[in-house]
């Protein structure tokens, strides 16, 4: 009796040893984070022409495209990368698992809670919309003007004394005075301070306003736009505009949802074109992915994680890829690795990249 009754109690010890390691594996909480391929999504339904007699309802931004959405015949395809927390299994699977990467949590949000680094990356990626549809409108050749909305936080750099800040944060006056219409309004106001005086500012955080209180930094007088972020403390300031062409039949607005960062400014860049020239259909019918940051003059720059958007976009049956030139091998390598049959292809400018298109559409 008493042997089973060992046994009974051993069995019981091991079934609960076992669900413990299992916890471990699979739930506990872990100090990393995780990369894998995220979603390859038409960008068509995220780019659109606003014109004057749309309501305001019209307008408002569109839920998160699905990765499970299918393109039209022919298609941009915007790439992104899943970012997720990251389990001891996943952590310790990442060593032979190509297509998981995974990283302390503390170099991803180097210091900010997960709400500021989210805030962080929607300004960033609404900074992106709009040189998106800049270069595009000058592609174009049309005329517009750049109008200012809104002056947001969109860092607070690491080591700073820019405590009092919050990305995400907009600056709306200095306390009691005029709200601000630029950037160079708050230099030509902070001219009234000097060096280690104390200002306050009026913002609004988390759709309250609210007063953020600090000293100048040090600065060498004059204040300049230059010298602006170190007399904040060691913030990176964003002007968020709004551009309006001369013609308001061309108005084009992007919503993309929860999407962050600024790596599909090219493939917004291309579907805002792909607007603007009417009838004329840039895909020629295939199915076109990419990714790469862009510049108001149409210049496409290097971003991260893009063999994770290879795989991504091979998925949803891409078959041109477009890689700034600064992430062409490690584009190219994955595809080859993956076996992928689409065609990658570097490029450094919105102009380079219609190029592209159009002598790929010519030789299907």
């Amino acid at each position: 009796m008493s042997l089973k009754s060992s046994g009974v109690r051993q069995l019981g010890f091991i079934m609960l040893a076992t669900a413990l390691f299992m916890y471990l594996l699979l739930y506990a909480p872990t100090p990393y984070v995780m990369y894998e391929p995220g979603l390859a999504a038409p960008t068509k339904p995220m780019v659109r022409l606003v014109e004057e007699r749309d309501s305001d309802a019209a307008v408002k931004p569109s839920s998160s495209p699905s990765p499970n959405s299918t393109p039209e015949e022919g298609a941009f395809l915007m790439t992104a990368v899943r970012l997720s927390d990251a389990n001891w299994w996943e952590t310790l699977s990442s060593a032979w698992d190509k297509d998981i990467a995974t990283y302390s949590r503390s170099s991803i949000l180097r210091g900010y809670t997960e709400q500021e680094y989210a805030e962080r990356m929607t300004v960033v990626m609404q900074g992106s919309q709009n040189q998106a549809i800049e270069a595009a409108y000058r592609f174009a050749h049309l005329s517009y003007q750049s109008v200012v909305d809104s002056i947001a936080v969109s860092d607070v750099l690491q080591g700073s004394d820019g405590s009092g800040w919050k990305p995400g944060d907009i600056l709306i006056s200095l306390k009691g005075g005029k709200p601000f219409a630029d950037a160079k309004q708050i230099v030509t106001e902070l001219g009234a301070y000097k060096s280690g005086d104390e200002v306050v500012f009026t913002v609004k955080r988390g759709g309250a306003e609210q007063d953020v209180a600090m000293r100048l930094g040090a600065y060498e007088a004059p204040l300049t736009l230059d010298k602006l972020p170190g007399a904040l403390g060691g913030i990176q300031l964003a002007e968020l505009r709004s551009l309006q062409p001369d013609d308001s039949r061309f108005k084009l607005q992007i919503n993309a949802g929860a999407i962050g960062g600024p790596s599909a400014g090219l493939m917004f860049a291309l579907q805002s074109l792909d607007l603007l020239l009417g009838k004329q259909d840039l895909t020629g019918g295939a199915i076109i992915a990419g990714t790469g940051t862009i510049a108001a003059d149409g210049t496409v720059g290097e971003i991260g994680g893009i063999a994770f958007k290879v795989i991504a976009a091979s998925r949803e049956g891409a078959e041109l890829f477009l890689a700034p030139s600064e992430n062409y091998k490690e584009a190219a390598d994955k595809a080859k690795d993956i076996k992928a049959s689409m065609k990658v292809v570097s490029v450094n400018s919105l102009s380079e990249a219609k190029q592209v298109i159009e002598q790929y559409v010519s030789e299907k």
